[in-house]
């Protein structure tokens, strides 16, 4: 009885530990349209989250920029390589959620792209978004703050 108590015990701590040392997944985001990925991506940078606001980037098109050899690449190491431009471009986010949140009232996207720019309730630009296709959606892929904010 008690080595049946102890072989149920280490099974259960060994399937509660199994995921234990694995990476979480990030979650890609995409707007269907251009607008809804600016302002998507804008709302997240103004509550701070940016790990939403990451998933709205197009890492597939900057990696492809910096990897000529891109197509070659077996898809475990385009992973790593996407992984390294994420964790690179939250920190390159940062800055711009204090911008964002100087925006008065409800953001509101305009424009219909490549470039969108995110306004507030008194039509003042926060944010400027590039924004392109990847796949059936839009993702960011380039971001930038007016002069002054």
């Amino acid at each position: 009885m008690l080595r049946a108590f102890v072989a149920v015990v280490l099974c259960c701590v060994a399937f509660s530990t199994a995921g234990c040392g694995r990476k979480k997944a990030w979650t890609e985001t995409s707007g269907n349209s251009p607008m809804a990925a600016a302002s998507g991506f804008a709302e997240a940078l103004r509550t701070g989250n940016l790990d939403e606001a990451a998933g709205y980037w197009a890492y597939d098109t900057e990696a492809k920029a910096q990897n000529e050899d891109w197509d070659s690449i077996p898809s475990g190491q385009r992973q790593q390589i996407k992984s390294k431009v994420r964790q690179d471009r939250i920190k390159s986010l940062k800055p711009l959620v204090d911008a964002v949140k100087q925006g008065k009232g409800a953001l509101h996207a305009t424009g219909n792209g490549p470039k969108v720019a995110v306004i507030d309730d008194n039509n003042a630009t926060v944010l400027i978004v590039t924004v392109a296709q990847e796949g059936s959606g839009y993702k960011v892929s380039a971001s930038e703050t007016p002069c002054g904010r």
